[in-house]
């Protein structure tokens, strides 16, 4: 192994004491916030924050309280499975991953960590946005569960996009495949195309809980919101988890492949 490998098994072997670990998860968490912040993900979610800022403070007020919501959705979304799928990418070229599969961390505790480092800049730069665009009137007690579990949820869904692809381009390609379904919310939000049916999507949670936030519409029923996440994330977590040991372990996608 290279030297970074050495230092990441070395990294990993000390988050976990005895016989499974003590340390565990905070201490993974720790060690993905500052490999995150050594790859550059933190000045990304600072170039994001200013760009969605920027755009939301130049547009008129009523199309404004209108859009924001949307800009709060599809921030933690779209940047959840493209910053996994990269870091995945990226531990995959390095050598990294094969140090996962000989530590006592197991693969759900690796893919929870990251989701979880992922969730903390996607929390701060939605709440930025959103204080610098509303003022303090806000719900932040609403905002930052929706924005906590939607980043858990669509991280999940960035490790399937990653773990069979090949490079970036494929990362991008099933990006596009497995995210586009959870866009259709979207549709009944602009009233395009309004229908109950949209509640069968986790992403409409997260749609009605900006909406919350953001002070765009009254609080209804978060819990059912909040509770349609968790349970996307319950039955994602084991199909996240087959597919990445499917894919990188069992195919030996670990050196290369994929689409």
């Amino acid at each position: 192994m290279n030297g970074d490998s050495g230092r990441a098994s070395g990294t990993f072997g000390n988050t976990r004491t005895g016989s499974r670990g003590r340390a565990g998860l905070p201490g993974l968490i720790r060690y993905n916030i500052t490999l995150q912040h050594r790859h550059g993900f933190t000045a990304a979610w600072a170039v994001i924050t200013v760009l969605y800022t920027v755009c939301f403070y130049f547009l008129p007020e009523g199309i404004t309280r209108w859009a924001l919501p949307f800009g709060l959705f599809s921030e933690p979304s779209t940047f959840a499975m493209i910053f996994t799928g990269a870091i995945v990418l990226m531990e995959r070229d390095e050598g990294l991953l094969e140090n996962l599969f000989i530590t006592p961390m197991n693969i759900r505790s690796y893919m929870v960590s990251k989701a979880l480092a992922l969730s903390l800049p996607a929390c701060i730069s939605t709440m930025i946005i959103t204080l610098l665009i509303t003022g303090p009137g806000f719900r932040i007690l609403l905002l930052i569960p929706a924005v906590m579990l939607t980043t858990l949820f669509f991280s999940l869904l960035g490790f399937i996009c990653a773990s069979g692809s090949r490079d970036i381009m494929g990362l991008l390609y099933r990006i596009g495949v497995y995210g586009t379904p959870f866009s259709l919310p979207l549709l009944g939000y602009f009233g395009v195309l309004p229908g109950p049916w949209y509640y069968l999507f986790v992403s409409r949670g997260t749609l009605d809980l900006t909406v919350m936030a953001a002070g765009s519409g009254p609080v209804s029923f978060p819990w059912a919101a909040l509770i349609s996440l968790g349970a996307g994330i319950a039955v994602l977590l084991p199909l996240a988890e087959r597919a990445f040991t499917r894919n990188l372990l069992e195919k030996g996608y670990l050196k290369g492949g994929g689409i």
